[in-house]
């Protein structure tokens, strides 16, 4: 093979390689425009906005975690102990015991952190490791809200403990209710 010929087979080859790079990195461009897109208008198969629970479901004592936009919400329906528990806990044993630093809409800003005084929702994620929620119910302490890895501790009103790692309380999803017996999630 001459010299002329190597010369030639390599420009082409590298051509070819030129070419199949460009490509590539086309497809890799469309692919991320597609994820972006997708993201920004929604999910394809048209989730709800808005979730509507009963809460005749849902006993005292009780909780349901329902999805909810991608992400799970843990809905606790409160005892008359674990709302007396809460009205006389001191704020000395909570990091934030006034919600100050988790921008609560005006209506959530009081002691119970919710719109009625026998429900509290909030994302079931803990805020330290995001893992899910669980009631932890003792026989000689009020009943607490654990995160399921860390055992991060919660009162029932999604307030963190002082002393733990994690430092925020549980994040409230926007709701209302819609009458005595519907919780409505979602704008």
């Amino acid at each position: 093979m001459s010299e002329w010929e190597r010369s030639y087979t390599n420009q082409r080859r590298r051509l070819y390689l030129r070419v199949a790079l460009k490509l590539m990195f086309a497809a890799l461009l469309g692919a991320g425009v597609y994820v972006m897109t997708a993201s920004l208008f929604g999910t394809p198969d048209g989730e709800e906005a808005v979730v509507r629970i009963e809460l005749r479901e849902i006993p005292p004592g009780t909780y349901k975690v329902v999805k909810w936009a991608g992400r799970r919400i843990f809905i606790l329906h409160r005892t008359p102990a674990m709302l007396a528990a809460l009205r006389t806990m001191s704020a000395a044993r909570l990091y934030d015991p006034r919600s100050t630093r988790d921008g609560l809409p005006p209506a959530l800003r009081n002691r119970l952190r919710s719109l009625r005084p026998d429900w509290f929702v909030a994302y079931d994620y803990g805020t330290t490791y995001g893992c899910a929620l669980a009631l932890d119910v003792k026989m000689s302490a009020p009943v607490d809200l654990r995160d399921s890895c860390g055992g991060t501790r919660y009162d029932v009103a999604g307030r963190v403990y002082a002393g733990q790692d994690a430092q925020r309380n549980l994040t409230v999803p926007p709701y209302r209710f819609d009458g005595d017996g519907v919780l409505v999630i979602g704008r």
